[in-house]
C-alpha cells in the first residue's frame, strides 16, 4: 500500500479463481494483484476468497486491514501556507505531518511532526509570534532561506515560559523579504496548532 492508493496480492494452494471485497463492497471477480486507484482516508478492510475447480468455494476469506491517515497539507517546507495580509491567527494541526529530510531541529529538539507557514510583510518592524493555544507542547522556529536545506534561523523557542508549554518568538522583519515559520512539537509530540502574532 502507498499512499491513497493500494496494491494487495494474494494466491491459493490449489488451482483457483478468486473473488475480492474491499471495506463490505460486493464480491466481485479479481485476479492478483488487485489495484485500487483512490483509497480514502479512515480504516479500510480487504477480503479475497477462492474458489477451487470442483466449485467449492473458502469458507475464510483471506483479510486485511489497514488506516489511511493523510498528512496536513502544509506539511513539506514546499507547501508551507501562505499568511497573506496575515492578521490575527492561522490554524493548523500537525497530526500525521512528518519531518522532511534536510530539515532543521527546531528550538533545539528533534521533534518529529513539523508544518510550515510563509510570510512577506510589506513593512519593515518587529513583530512577535505565538503558538498559544495549540493543544500540545510546540517547538516555534523562523527561518529566512530558499530550501529546507539551505535555511537561516531568524528566532526560535521552546517554552514561552516556565508556566507554559506553549511558544513566542519576537523579531525584526524586513519589508518583501520572505520569513519561513516551522511549528512542531516537543519529542515528537502533535496536535492542532493556533499561530498568532502580536
Amino acid at each position: 500500500m502507498d499512499g491513497h492508493s493500494a496494491s494487495l496480492s494474494f494466491s491459493a494452494s490449489e488451482p483457483a479463481t478468486f473473488e475480492c471485497s474491499l471495506d463490505g463492497a460486493a464480491w466481485s471477480s479479481c485476479s492478483s494483484p488487485v489495484a485500487y486507484a483512490t483509497v480514502g482516508d479512515g480504516p479500510h478492510t480487504f477480503q479475497v476468497r477462492a474458489t477451487d475447480t470442483s466449485g467449492n468455494v473458502d469458507p475464510s476469506p483471506a483479510s486485511r486491514s489497514w488506516t489511511v491517515t493523510s498528512a496536513p497539507a502544509n506539511d513539506l517546507f514546499a507547501n508551507a501556507q501562505a499568511l497573506s495580509g496575515w492578521s490575527g491567527t492561522a490554524a493548523g494541526t500537525t497530526v500525521n505531518a512528518t519531518k522532511q529530510a534536510g530539515e532543521p531541529s527546531h528550538a533545539g529538539n528533534a521533534g518529529g511532526h513539523s508544518i510550515w507557514f510563509k510570510w512577506t510583510p510589506s513593512a519593515s518592524g518587529t513583530i512577535t509570534i505565538s503558538t498559544a493555544g495549540s493543544s500540545f507542547d510546540t517547538l516555534l522556529a523562523v527561518y529566512t532561506g530558499s530550501s529546507v536545506s539551505a535555511l537561516s534561523l531568524v528566532a526560535q523557542n521552546d517554552d514561552a515560559s516556565y508556566s507554559t508549554l506553549t511558544s513566542r518568538v519576537r523579531f525584526s522583519v524586513r519589508a518583501w523579504t520572505t520569513y519561513w515559520i516551522a511549528v512542531d512539537g516537543w519529542g515528537g509530540a502533535s496536535g492542532s496548532v493556533t499561530l498568532g502574532r502580536g
